[in-house]
């Protein structure tokens, strides 16, 4: 019943049906358009690390926006074993991760493996560890016992080599298991208050006083905002070396740096922030302006890195890679500003229904669509040259 509760919390009927409605269009566009550009996606060797990004990622974002004190004191003060509890925290945990994102990946799986049985038990293992880490990093954050920082350690570790050295796919599928269930007892073993983040501390403008740039501070006290991009920094490196010369993959893949959804609504997601920035004059320290210098680094950082990979990893001509970045670069800052000033996300209850507003799907499709368009000119391009 619990478990019942924290799902009802995290999803609607609305929010179910659009999911649902999501599924159906995701199957018939890949199966009809993209099923042998994405192949490369899902194919074994990749796949185990696609999935840990991709429901790492996604849980993060549930826990950060629903895990705060002010929303579960009321479930923590219940009579109810702190084992009960935390097992139907659980569950709530990976229901809504199936269907928000596993989902989709199971669905890419039916349709483009070569294997689609195992490639659905890898999905489905990898992602129920995804989760269980999520939350235990979560609860030893919480609770400041560094023992389980090694604990930790030792179980991705122990994943991660089993994945690079082991060839024996039931070994692999063994050892995740284990990983798994040791997640699950390490879990079942910590306080129930520890699903709570209490450690806020002081906000914004308050603790900063501008000193410098304040976005790049609000970084640095938001872990959320490294986790992100971190994850998005692994997924670009993890399709560079898969198939970075398919034109969907490369597109794909400066699209993926175009789509950090938490620094494209750091104005939108602190209301107060944003008041502040309306009110001051425009001058050297305005939030405006100190919000764009972030972005260009931002953007520079993450469009340089991707050159590095298209020109050292994929192969691309360095004289087309290097000109993209900057483009890009400028684009998606102006792009990003233009937003964040004109249509700002004004309604929103919890910072995951804000970064998960379609909004987000703007600038992405922007720089995909611009991305596949000057990979087909450069090959027509090549093609007369030869």
């Amino acid at each position: 019943m619990l478990s019942k509760i924290f799902f009802k919390d995290l999803v609607t009927k609305k929010k179910v049906f659009k999911y649902l409605l999501g599924m159906v269009l995701f199957t018939v566009f890949v199966k009809l358009f993209l099923a042998d550009f994405i192949k490369p996606i899902f194919q074994e060797a990749f796949l185990p690390w696609i999935t840990f990004i991709t429901i790492f990622t996604s849980t993060a974002y549930t826990i950060y926006t629903y895990s705060l004190f002010e929303k579960v004191k009321t479930y923590i003060m219940l009579p109810i074993k702190k084992n009960r509890f935390l097992l139907a925290f659980t569950i709530g945990m990976i229901g809504i991760s199936f269907l928000e994102r596993g989902s989709f990946l199971i669905i890419g799986a039916l349709i483009c493996s070569s294997r689609p049985i195992y490639s659905i038990t890898i999905i489905i293992l990898v992602a129920t560890w995804s989760i269980l880490i999520n939350i235990w990093v979560l609860l030893t954050v919480n609770n400041h016992k560094k023992i389980n920082w090694i604990i930790i350690a030792t179980n991705f570790i122990m994943i991660f080599l089993a994945f690079n050295l082991i060839s024996s796919e039931v070994f692999q599928l063994l050892i995740l298991a284990s990983g798994i269930i040791i997640c699950f007892i390490e879990i079942l073993l910590q306080d129930s208050i520890s699903i709570a983040i209490t450690h806020i501390g002081k906000r914004g403008l308050a603790k900063f006083h501008f000193a410098g740039n304040y976005f790049l501070k609000v970084i640095a006290y938001e872990k959320i905002y490294i986790v992100n991009s971190v994850m998005l920094i692994v997924m670009i490196c993890l399709l560079s070396f898969m198939k970075g010369d398919n034109v969907i993959i490369w597109s794909l893949i400066w699209t993926i740096g175009a789509t950090n959804t938490p620094v494209l609504t750091m104005m939108s997601s602190d209301l107060y922030v944003r008041r502040q920035a309306q009110m001051f004059p425009e001058s050297n320290v305005s939030l405006w302006k100190m919000y764009c210098i972030f972005l260009m680094e931002y953007f520079l950082f993450i469009n340089g890195l991707i050159c590095v990979f298209s020109i050292f990893i994929i192969g691309k001509n360095p004289w087309i890679t290097i000109p993209i970045a900057l483009v890009l670069s400028v684009i998606e800052v102006i792009g990003a500003y233009i937003l964040e000033k004109k249509k700002p996300i004004l309604y929103w209850q919890t910072k995951q229904e804000l970064w998960k507003n379609p909004r987000k799907y703007i600038l992405s499709i922007i720089v995909f669509l611009l991305i596949s368009s000057i990979y087909s000119a450069t090959s027509i391009f090549e093609l007369f040259c030869v």
